[in-house]
């Protein structure tokens, strides 16, 4: 069998989502995601600093119920149903309205570095999510994005246990998420926003 040496990118059949055909991969992609914390080596280590960092949380009942939604995730030996179960964190964590999914994508992959590829892989695990919850149809070649899915859930709950930007609220960091990644238009609405409350003081 030929070898392919893509880099860090999966190959896809076309960038547009609706076209993507198949995955074809030279080990995992993995996305850039923003440092939580530095992280012991040591598994007891890591599990002591998480912990504490929970119990101190602001939002610690929400960050538990994520847990656990999360964990129940994990045990499905299928990974049709483990997939459903991960979008459905993925949901839990970045919106309260369960019927929107292309924004579930955007949110997500806004909080990677590689948001353009981290959303062609989001989109296509919507895709599949769908498929598989409203037309009851199991895929064969599902594994290798049942793990992406847990990746990122895995990610984004690291993050908010570490909440190094100190959100007050699971709906606060919703807001964030909405934010743009463009530098230049923060910068720019950063300036009228300030121009604003100049205007009320």
């Amino acid at each position: 069998m030929n070898r392919f040496f893509l880099g860090k990118h999966i190959l896809v059949h076309d960038f547009d989502e609706d076209k993507v055909g198949s995955f074809y991969f030279q080990g995992r992609f993995n996305p850039k995601a923003p440092n939580s914390s530095a992280t012991p080596s040591n598994f007891e280590g890591a599990f002591r600093q998480y912990y504490n960092a929970l119990r101190r949380s602001r939002f610690q009942v929400d960050l538990e119920n994520i847990i656990i939604s999360y964990c129940n995730a994990l045990d499905h030996h299928d990974y049709n149903h483990s997939l459903s179960a991960c979008w459905s964190v993925l949901e839990q964590i970045y919106s309260s309205d369960r019927n929107t999914h292309e924004k579930i994508v955007k949110l997500a992959s806004s909080f990677y570095s590689d948001h353009e590829i981290t959303r062609i892989i989001l989109n296509e695990i919507r895709k599949r999510r769908n498929t598989i919850v409203h037309r009851g149809r199991a895929f064969e070649d599902i594994e290798v994005l049942a793990w992406y899915c847990q990746d990122f859930c895995r990610e984004v709950i690291k993050y908010l246990i570490a909440n190094k930007l100190r959100f007050d609220s699971l709906s606060e960091f919703r807001e964030f998420a909405r934010l743009s990644t463009d530098r230049e238009k923060l910068e720019s609405e950063k300036a009228l926003l300030e121009k604003r409350l100049s205007w009320l003081s």
